[in-house]
């Protein structure tokens, strides 16, 4: 036998990825019997011996290595300077205190799931933990080959798809309650003002879906999303797509507009109301998602990610998978929304 094999060499030869290797030399039960007879098989062929030492290493039991007490929040973002966008602020405060509630520190690393994934710190051991935001499926099997404990939030797979402890916020629930209220006060026809970010995908599908459940109409020319839209465009596109709903609203082809982002809102209540649109009078507007409680100081209605009930669960997960408590991989906690009815909803006026 050669310790000079490494999965690396497997997952080469087997076609598939490191972390598929790595699961199913670890008797992870997600992979399919063929795929697993194909890795075992070639696993045997090199005659593949694990090192020790090395699975020791990543698990934070080698030698007479410290636990650090550092868990890592590490979060997919586009945004080209992630500090400075509101909603990554916030999760960052928000996991930072609970992380000391628990007597651990909290480090961040961002990153753009398009460039790919590199972090030393991390992958070096260096680290108990880690809260995984908005995370790519690359990103999970590395962290699953590294034998990091990892809490996922946010995070479009399945518990039983990606193999480790979720949470996730239950947007659907929120969306749907704001769907059921819009169609108690007459509302058919409506509009939606969401972008081409990876994030608005979700919040897009649910309002769609949410929509077609209680009978109201999406007006076609609202399903075009925004495009370009980031920290420096944000204004001029708010405002351009302000001009454009105008028209619609003023010609009563939509009542309502449903936006998959709460900044989206509030920019459009801004504007339209500077326009002498009359909200909720003349027409109602709708914010989703990822905004900070402070948005409640708002007037617009809005279904709120509860991002402290979230950090609270996801934080105490981590804690107990670091010190060891054995948790179910398929486990799946949802956190509901905070729907806040607000004073931007009311009835048809057409």
């Amino acid at each position: 036998m050669s310790e000079s094999v490494t999965i690396k060499d497997i997952a080469k030869k087997a076609g598939v990825s490191i972390g598929t290797v790595s699961g199913i030399l670890n008797n992870q039960a997600r992979f399919s019997d063929a795929t697993k007879a194909r890795v075992w098989s070639i696993a045997n062929e090199l005659s593949y011996k694990p090192n020790q030492d090395a699975r020791k290493l990543r698990a934070g039991t080698y030698g007479d290595r410290p636990r650090s007490n550092i868990i890592m929040y590490i979060s997919n973002t586009e945004s080209e300077i992630p500090q400075d966008d509101p909603y990554e602020r916030m999760c960052l405060s928000l996991f930072s205190r609970e992380a000391q509630n628990h007597g651990l520190f909290l480090t961040k690393y961002w990153y753009d799931g398009r460039q790919g994934f590199s972090c030393p710190p991390l992958l070096n051991g260096l680290v108990d933990g880690v809260i995984l935001g908005t995370p790519y499926k690359e990103t999970i099997e590395i962290l699953q080959d590294k034998a990091v404990p990892m809490v996922l939030t946010d995070s479009p797979f399945h518990a039983d798809l990606s193999h480790a402890p979720t949470v996730n916020l239950n947007v659907r629930k929120g969306v749907y309650d704001i769907f059921r209220r819009l169609k108690e006060l007459g509302h058919k026809n409506i509009g939606i003002c969401h972008s081409s970010s990876t994030f608005d995908a979700p919040f897009y599908g649910i309002i769609m879906e949410a929509a077609m459940a209680n009978e109201i109409a999406v007006s076609n020319e609202f399903l075009q999303p925004l495009k370009n839209l980031s920290t420096q465009t944000h204004e001029e596109i708010m405002s351009d797509f302000a001009d454009f709903a105008e028209a619609f609203i003023k010609n009563k082809k939509i009542s309502a507009l449903f936006c998959t982002n709460d900044f989206y809102a509030l920019s459009l209540y801004r504007i339209l109301t500077a326009k002498g649109i009359a909200i909720p009078e003349e027409f109602s507007l709708i914010g989703c998602g990822r905004a900070d409680l402070k948005l409640f100081e708002s007037p617009v209605a809005t279904v709120a990610y509860d991002w402290h009930e979230l950090t609270k669960v996801a934080v105490r997960l981590l804690k107990d998978m670091i010190d060891g408590r054995e948790l179910r991989p398929q486990i799946e906690i949802t956190v509901n929304p905070i729907v806040y009815y607000g004073q931007t909803i009311g009835k048809a006026g057409i």
